[in-house]
């Protein structure tokens, strides 16, 4: 799908049979048409699936991202010593 994104006049698509509609196959992804629409918010992407893509799927699809954000790692300050460091002996 990351790929896709380069695609700027893509503005049909259809995903039906594909295997990131199935859960277990696309790791548990809940609502696959909003993560889709994100992904490919750069296109002008006006259906998916034969279905016109409404300007509330649009909003679903941020509301989608916000809630799927990657956690961030909590960066070690310079100093902090983490578990099993040669530092500790």
């Amino acid at each position: 799908m990351r790929k896709l994104h380069v695609m700027e006049k893509l503005a049909k698509l259809t995903m039906h049979g594909n295997p990131i509609y199935q859960q277990r196959e696309n790791h548990g992804l809940r609502n696959p048409r909003s993560a889709i629409i994100y992904n490919l918010r750069n296109c002008t992407l006006k259906s998916l699936d034969f279905i016109t893509i409404t300007n509330q799927d649009r909003r679903n699809s941020l509301r989608w991202a916000e809630q799927n954000k990657p956690k961030k790692a909590k960066r070690r300050t310079e100093g902090e010593e983490g578990e099993g460091s040669p530092a500790r002996r």
